[in-house]
């Protein structure tokens, strides 16, 4: 069925069935399928009756977030010499396409899945694929309590990876399973930059003009991007609406009702609406033009644009708060101050009872005001963090860390 039709029809459902009745639904589908997962026997990995690689498996064609994980998992591995074969896995379905052949089978297999679609992936997969291979997960997650009804997942793999050392905490607490921390490598010396200046242009963006940017994917969880607060900043910063500051909101994947709601709190403000789905060249320049990324999250996993705006020398206000705290900070950025608060309800997948943030909006607006008023500080503040991202997450020296633990796998140098 196409993809259109069954988001408006999940839109409809949203709108009459409650969210709760959903992930109770989910709750018992995913206990279900990783118990199901667990009865296949699996043969034990065994060192050197496969050649030292990869098999890499992960949607690397939807350009949501994980897609763009898996892609820069990809590279870093590119980078560091380590070999690797290619499975399209579609992120929300976990159906495998059909490959052309010929890929080699290596020892070790990484799932760059959620636990809740490795399963059904697991459930396609001939056994062999798995069997006397060395299995790696590799994970994502928000918020400092992992699901329940993922836990038992765990044991269907030798050892988990994370992007961060605040999911790796999350994992391990339910979990006595190996947990290794690889950030995305968001930095390549060689990769051509992006044109920001391009395009801004394009949106007619004038060069002195501040260029503030909120980004979120409504699939990723709208309440816990939290671009409302985005919007309340800039408008608290800039109640005059000043001709020489803009901003930018890009956003996919909302419902209906988001998309109207979206529309009418940035009435009469100075902001430019980019909707819908963009190629990763299209957003990566933006990304490269923007000035100021409010990033008022309430809790992320790692925060891919948060680093990539730093590394192209922008400056982030983001909630200081879960994972973008590794490599924000007040020397390379404006960390904004919060308080955790435990949810009354169901947010989407994020269940009621869930810790998270309440970014000082106010604090917020103070910083916007200040980058606004003083480029010096924005140019020092963007310098920083340009030099962060090159130190911290630099792909070649991430690939470089995955090479050396997949030679320790596999017993080779």
């Amino acid at each position: 069925m196409d993809r259109a039709i069954v988001n408006k029809t999940k839109d409809a459902l949203r709108t009459v069935v409650p969210r709760a009745l959903i992930n109770r639904r989910n709750y018992h589908r995913d206990v279900l399928r990783i118990r199901r997962a667990l009865e296949q026997p699996v043969e034990i990995y065994v060192p050197g009756e496969l050649p030292a690689g990869v098999n890499l498996y992960g949607d690397f064609e939807l350009g949501t977030g994980l897609s763009r994980s898996v892609n820069l998992l990809k590279r870093d591995m590119e980078l560091a010499g380590v070999p690797f074969s290619v499975h399209q896995v579609e992120e929300f379905s976990g159906i495998e396409a059909v490959s052309e052949g010929g890929q080699k089978d290596y020892a070790v297999n990484v799932f760059h899945l959620q636990p809740s679609i490795v399963t059904r992936l697991f459930a396609q997969l001939p056994p062999e694929r798995r069997d006397g291979h060395y299995n790696i997960a590799h994970w994502a997650w928000e918020t400092p309590e992992f699901p329940k009804e993922w836990v038992d997942a765990c044991m269907l793999f030798d050892e988990i990876w994370v992007p961060s050392v605040f999911v790796a905490k999350a994992i391990r607490r339910v979990s006595k399973l190996p947990v290794r921390v690889y950030p995305h490598g968001v930095y390549d010396e060689n990769a051509e930059l992006p044109d920001g200046k391009g395009i801004r242009k394009l949106y007619g963006i004038g060069g002195d003009t501040l260029l503030c940017l909120a980004l979120y994917d409504g699939l990723s969880g709208t309440e816990r991007k939290n671009p409302a607060a985005a919007i309340r900043v800039f408008k608290k910063a800039f109640p005059e609406q000043p001709k020489d500051a803009v901003l930018m909101i890009k956003s996919k994947g909302m419902s209906t009702r988001e998309a109207a709601r979206l529309r009418a709190m940035t009435k009469g403000m100075r902001t430019i609406l980019v909707e819908g789905k963009l190629s990763y060249e299209e957003t990566a320049a933006i990304l490269a033009g923007t000035d100021v990324l409010l990033s008022l999250h309430r809790a992320e996993g790692f925060g891919l644009p948060v680093a990539e705006v730093m590394g192209y020398g922008g400056v982030v206000i983001s909630t200081d708060h879960s994972a973008t705290r590794e490599f924000v900070n007040q020397e390379n950025g404006c960390p904004v101050p919060c308080r955790l608060v435990r949810t009354t309800r169901d947010y989407g997948i994020y269940r009621a009872g869930t810790v998270w943030a309440q970014p000082d909006e106010e604090a917020a607006a103070v910083m916007l005001w200040r980058l606004y008023e003083d480029p010096a500080l924005r140019r020092k503040l963007g310098a920083a963090a340009e030099k962060t991202i090159k130190e911290k997450l630099s792909a070649a020296s991430i690939g470089e860390r995955i090479r050396r633990r997949i030679a320790c796998v596999t017993k080779t140098r």
